[in-house]
C-alpha cells in the first residue's frame, strides 16, 4: 500500500481529520469550485497549498479532502496499481 492509499485508510478510520462538507457538495460542483478557487486550503498529503478539492463520503457525513496536484496524481497512480 502506497502512502496516499494509507492516508485514505487513515481518513476512513478517523474522518474527523477532515473538515465537514455540505451535503450539497456531493452533487454540485459550485461548492467544490468555491472551495478550490476562492479559499486557501492546505494539502492533506504534503502540506503545500491545495489546488484540488474532493468530497469524501464518511461515516460522519461528507468531508472535504484537499490535495495539491502532485498528491492528487500520486493518489491516482497508487489507485491504478491496486
Amino acid at each position: 500500500m502506497g502512502p496516499m492509499i494509507g492516508l485514505l485508510a487513515l481518513i476512513r478510520a478517523e474522518p474527523t481529520l477532515l473538515p465537514p462538507a455540505p451535503e450539497a457538495a456531493l452533487v454540485g460542483g459550485a461548492h467544490m469550485d468555491h472551495r478550490r478557487l476562492d479559499e486557501v486550503q492546505t494539502c492533506l498529503g504534503c502540506g503545500q497549498r491545495a489546488e484540488c478539492a474532493f468530497v469524501a463520503e464518511t461515516k460522519l457525513g461528507p468531508r472535504w479532502l484537499d490535495l495539491c496536484h502532485a498528491c492528487t496524481y500520486r493518489l491516482q497512480e497508487e489507485d491504478s496499481q491496486l
